[in-house]
């Protein structure tokens, strides 16, 4: 009987260990957003367009302020904005603010303030929410819409 016991308690203790290694390497929703999305906006963006891409689900479905919604897919959501945004002088964003909210284990909101910086030396600020879902063990965005800044 202590020997089963004991068996338990090595089975348990191991599981545990594992678990806590595999959260050990999926950071937290705030830490990927502060250290793997938001960086990629900071220093030369339209390089890192596939970087960014990579942290949307297929398709994004997009609130409108005015009301209503869309689903697009990532791509041409993304780079159509950035395009327009390069014809307007706009040259990085950064992030000031960041409120984040874990709905459950795989579901997080975030409300972003972000500086946005332009060639001209104007500055703006723009704000967003989002939502993520963990796929697969990695965060992506799958909803966004535009906020009013606080």
């Amino acid at each position: 009987m202590r020997f089963s016991r004991c068996l338990a308690m090595i089975g348990v203790s191991a599981w545990m260990v594992g678990s806590l290694t595999s959260y050990a390497k999926d950071p937290s929703a705030e830490d990927w957003y502060r250290t793997s999305y938001a960086p990629l906006w900071e220093v030369d963006p339209y390089a890192q367009v596939e970087a960014m891409l990579s942290h949307y689900a297929p398709s994004i479905l997009t609130h409108s302020a005015e009301g209503g919604f869309r689903s697009d897919a990532r791509e041409p959501w993304l780079k159509a904005p950035l395009m327009a945004w390069q014809a307007e002088g706009w040259l990085r964003s950064e992030l000031i603010d960041l409120q984040t909210q874990m709905i459950n284990p795989s579901t997080a909101t975030f409300l972003a303030s972000w500086r946005d910086i332009y060639a001209s030396g104007d500055t703006e600020l723009s704000c967003g929410w989002y939502l993520a879902g963990r796929d697969g063990g990695a965060w992506q965005f799958t909803a966004y819409a535009d906020a009013p800044c606080p």
